[in-house]
């Protein structure tokens, strides 16, 4: 029997999640125009990955994405001060501290109980940390990428609990999306 493997794009539906990651992907940018770019990139990537069906899983979502994304800068701020204030740190040993330093975001996540924030936590480690430009201000460059993130989780917290929200139901599976 020969099967028909037809591209059926015109009978698909755009859900209303799509919609609102569009709207708070749109947000972002605005809220984020006036600074450089790598702020709207951070804001529009976090508000994209915590756009979830429910007002109850996008706030989960965005819980782990702050926890993460604090902790995760707080370790960038720490290694990225202690490499500029002692510079032989900066080679060969940097590699082994990193590596070292991502063993204690996944240990601290799971500390608190936040197994799901762990990914985000090391994400955004590597991402401060391997991005950092020697000319930046430590605290300044993290809590920029910090900030921006936040911004973005709390935007699709926002829209998605104010724009159409869904309710938390047995029904809420492939027609939200």
């Amino acid at each position: 029997m020969k099967k028909d493997y037809k591209l059926q794009i015109i009978d698909y539906k755009i859900g209303l999640r799509t919609y609102k990651t569009g709207l708070a992907v749109f947000i972002c940018l605005i809220l984020t125009f006036p600074f450089a770019h790598h702020v709207a990139l951070f804001s529009s990537l976090a508000a994209v990955i915590c756009m979830k069906e429910t007002n109850k899983d996008t706030l989960a979502a965005g819980t782990n994405r702050m926890f993460g994304t604090i902790i995760g800068g707080v370790l960038a701020y720490i290694y990225l001060s202690l490499v500029s204030a002692v510079s032989f740190l900066d080679g060969w040993p940097s590699k082994i501290i990193i590596s070292a330093l991502i063993i204690v975001c996944i240990y601290l996540c799971n500390i608190f109980k936040m197994k799901g924030a762990s990914v985000i936590c090391c994400a955004v480690f590597l991402v401060v940390v391997l991005a950092h430009h020697d000319n930046a201000k430590v605290l300044t460059y993290v809590g920029i990428r910090v900030l921006a993130t936040l911004l973005g989780i709390a935007v699709s917290i926002v829209v998605n609990r104010f724009i159409a929200p869904l309710a938390n139901t047995s029904n809420d599976t492939e027609e939200s999306k």
